[in-house]
């Protein structure tokens, strides 16, 4: 009789067993997160960012190039002379009401706020900064005549709190030229720090050794207790100007709690109605820093071409300095912690002084408006300066195929 043979049905069930594990092996190398899919959608990934680095590495170096060769092509350079004039639109004169500025008649009438009228006036206009080769900064210089130029004052709380948005709105009320997409501002302080070559001078080593006994370094941190006062009718706290707890800071802290705003010390979009505020403690950084006259003169500003020399090393400190001569307000804010402040009058002690900066006759100084301390309303301090315009104009709308951007022949404004 012949044998049957077969499989039988266990031997089926292995077999299928031992299929369905190995391709779940085989799935799990190709889908799994180190499988062959995943190596090899990472590998494309990689090749795909290397494609973009260098597609960004060569559109990097076709843009140097081409800006090398825009420098080498447009004439204009560092202290070139242009004519500039403001638009026709323009005011001819700013009124500067006393509520926003805190200026009084210190002589005849030092409890009355005064307004304050500025006029257009003549300016001779230099060449401050081009920038990516698309755009010019003109700042204003004095004329070969010696005008008296007019000077505007802010005080206290107010003072600082509004002479930003009041200078940077001056000017471009006044200098400005829509026709020509040429807007004025104010100069800041931020256009002085990046013209200082900080390998000669930097204004973040600064010291203030006015007082000998605790100097403070820029960027350094004080704290600010409130001191109760033996005087009649003042009240205990430590009081500061408002717009203070809108300024952007990593170390600023009122009673403790981080500031957490958005201005820098050179923006302002609206005028600051509310004077001061209280808290019971601040933590105040030191943001003031002065240049005097001696450390002007050794001239530690940045080196650059102009159209006398290919390495002028003397161009900035003469638009900054010698190229006008009357002080002028810089539109940026900044706060002294130095303990100067501290030395006690009729009990009080003064342990930070809100001012504004000023670009004073080949110096950078600066100018404490508010000193807070155990006074509802501070320690007031006022002071007069002049305005200083900075224009920024497209650089094509600079004519240079008339004059040559020199004093007798500058270019001129198409």
């Amino acid at each position: 009789m012949k044998k049957e043979t077969g499989i039988t049905l266990i031997a089926l069930i292995v077999t299928i067993i031992i299929l369905l594990i190995l391709v779940a092996i085989s799935m799990s190398m190709i889908l799994g997160n180190q499988g062959i899919l995943t190596h090899v959608q990472q590998g494309a990934n990689v090749m795909y960012e290397a494609e973009v680095n260098t597609q960004k590495g060569f559109n990097s170096l076709v843009a140097e190039m081409e800006s090398v060769e825009d420098t080498e092509s447009i004439p204009i350079k560092i202290g070139d002379y242009v004519a500039y004039h403001p638009g026709e639109e323009n005011l001819e004169q700013y009124t500067i009401k006393g509520e926003n500025s805190g200026w009084v008649d210190i002589e005849n009438n030092p409890n009355v706020l005064q307004n304050q009228t500025i006029n257009q006036e003549e300016f001779t206009w230099r060449v401050f900064s081009i920038l990516n080769n698309h755009t010019v900064e003109l700042i204003a210089c004095d004329t070969e005549v010696t005008q008296n130029r007019t000077s505007i004052g802010f005080c206290g709380e107010q003072g600082y709190n509004n002479a930003v948005y009041i200078l940077n709105d001056i000017c471009n009320s006044l200098y400005s030229n829509e026709q020509k997409q040429a807007m004025a501002r104010s100069i800041h302080i931020e256009d002085v720090q990046n013209k200082i070559d900080k390998n000669k001078w930097n204004y973040q080593e600064y010291t203030n050794e006015e007082d000998l006994e605790n100097p403070i370094s820029y960027g350094k941190v004080k704290h600010i207790e409130s001191v109760i006062y033996e005087l009649n009718e003042q009240e205990q706290g430590v009081y500061y100007p408002a717009i203070f707890s809108q300024e952007k800071t990593t170390k600023n802290k009122i009673e403790d709690i981080l500031i957490k705003g958005n201005l820098e010390k050179s923006e302002q979009t609206q005028l600051i109605t509310e004077s001061y505020k209280k808290a019971s403690n601040m933590d105040i950084e030191q943001t003031a820093w002065k240049m005097d006259e001696q450390t002007f003169q050794t001239n530690p500003f940045l080196t650059v071409e102009t159209n006398n020399h290919t390495e002028d090393s003397t161009i900035y400190q003469e638009l900054l300095g010698s190229s006008y001569h009357t002080n002028t307000w810089i539109a940026s804010r900044g706060v002294n912690v130095s303990n100067i402040f501290g030395s006690s009058l009729n009990g009080v002690i003064y342990p930070a002084g809100f001012g504004i900066f000023e670009l004073a006759v080949n110096q950078i100084d600066f100018q404490e408006m508010y000193y807070t301390n155990g006074y509802k309303t501070g320690i007031t301090s006022y002071h007069t300066a002049t305005i200083r315009p900075i224009v920024t104009i497209p650089i094509e709308n600079i004519n240079t195929q008339i004059g040559n951007g020199k004093k007798e022949s500058p270019w001129e404004i198409l």
